[in-house]
């Protein structure tokens, strides 16, 4: 074999490593996004089944509180914003904000004494409250994979791949 040949040999040989290293990579940064995502979808699926306890909830003591008309309308509100919200961090700052009407809502029943005694009140609480511990569960680990992925995306040679195929960061859960 001649000079050339080997060159040639070597030349295709460095460019298959590259170009199966560099497939490599973006494989890893498909897998970490379609994780992050799957995460989010756990946490937005929890969320939607909030919002769906609080329309009951809210009609529950609408049957009782009558009065509380404003405070209805801010929990509506803010629950239309948890589910028209487009990105994570709106989402969130707007469950943020309902859970500070929720809690309102929720301490009615110290001046509604029939309220406080409804067992479909009750019952709605705690499903809630249920919910709120599994998105708290959930957020950790989409937090731990957007975290993982993140730093992925910003380390070299993995930055490479990632602005060349417009790989994105997440946002963390606040």
């Amino acid at each position: 074999m001649d000079f050339q040949s080997v060159l040639i040999i070597i030349i295709v040989a460095v460019i298959a490593f590259l170009t199966f290293y560099v497939i490599g990579i973006y494989n890893k940064l498909v897998n970490s996004s379609n994780l992050v995502n799957d995460k989010w979808q756990e946490i937005d699926k929890l969320l939607t089944n909030k919002m769906q306890l609080i329309s009951k909830l809210v009609e529950v003591v609408k049957n009782y509180a009558k009065a509380e008309e404003a405070l209805f309308n801010m929990i509506l509100s803010n629950k239309n914003r948890v589910n028209n919200a487009i990105s994570i961090n709106d989402k969130i700052d707007a469950n943020v904000s309902l859970n500070k009407n929720l809690n309102d809502l929720i301490n009615l029943d110290k001046n509604y004494d029939e309220l406080a005694e409804d067992s479909k009140f009750k019952s709605l609480i705690e499903d809630i409250n249920s919910i709120d511990s599994s998105i708290n569960y959930a957020k950790e680990f989409y937090n731990d994979f957007a975290l993982k992925h993140n730093k992925m995306i910003e380390k070299f040679p993995a930055s490479l791949v990632a602005k060349s195929f417009s790989f994105k960061s997440f946002e963390l859960f606040k």
